[in-house]
């Protein structure tokens, strides 16, 4: 599934997420910086795509912003220890994890091996 399919469909999934508290891990707004493992023939595409996406997590909703969308929803927290924040949308079958990496990054984990990383938007 590509990147921006997968941010559509999650987004939209998050719509009728339960409701909690959120993680504290993801609070704050994210920028695209790149994306990590996909095959060289696509990496130039998913750096483009990443680069044009912004990610805010505000209590337990998340907003994904992309060229030319915007989608907004609920998610809840499945778990959250260490640096890692596995979330999802309840009709989601698929969770979603994301990585604290330091204090200003956060690598969204997804299928084979392949990531977008995203830097921090200070206030």
């Amino acid at each position: 599934m590509s990147a921006h399919r997968l941010i559509t469909s999650w987004a939209f999934l998050a719509l009728i997420a339960g409701c909690d508290a959120g993680s504290p891990r993801l609070q704050g707004t994210w920028i695209g910086e790149r994306a990590d493992g996909m095959p060289s023939d696509q990496q130039v595409q998913a750096n483009t795509f990443v680069t044009s996406t912004k990610i805010t997590f505000h209590r337990n909703v998340v907003t994904i912003e992309t060229a030319g969308q915007s989608s907004k929803g609920r998610y809840r927290v499945l778990s959250d220890s260490g640096s890692t924040v596995v979330v999802a949308a309840p009709s989601d079958p698929d969770p979603q994890t994301f990585e604290r990496v330091g204090e200003r990054r956060l690598k969204w984990i997804l299928a084979d091996g392949r990531a977008m990383l995203f830097m921090k938007q200070d206030r």
